[in-house]
């Protein structure tokens, strides 16, 4: 198994906020293909859109799943629908294939 870690805004672009119910399909997602997922909590960052040079910041839900390394593309897919859905240019994922998943 591999680990990945993900950002989702809690707001659109124009600040307003993002429904609970898209938190809880993001959940259910990973449930249903994964088996499960941890939110790490809340974070917040800054970046520079490259194409534009603006300075965005965003208040972000990091969570973190484990899963096969050949479903990671089924998250990739997923992701890449979410951030049309949530009006975003890009989603910071991480994907870590030296860790060693167990689960005890």
């Amino acid at each position: 198994m591999v680990k990945a870690t993900f950002y989702i805004p809690k707001e659109y672009p124009n600040s307003e906020p993002i429904p609970q119910d898209i938190f809880n399909d993001i959940k259910q997602f990973l449930i249903i293909e994964f088996g499960g997922f941890t939110i790490l909590g809340e974070a917040t960052g800054q970046w520079r859109n490259p194409k534009t040079g603006e300075v965005a910041a965003d208040d972000s839900i990091v969570f973190q799943v484990g899963l096969e390394k050949e479903k990671v593309a089924i998250l990739k897919k997923f992701l890449i629908e979410m951030k049309e859905k949530l009006k975003q240019e890009e989603i910071y994922f991480e994907l870590n294939k030296e860790t060693e998943i167990e689960m005890l």
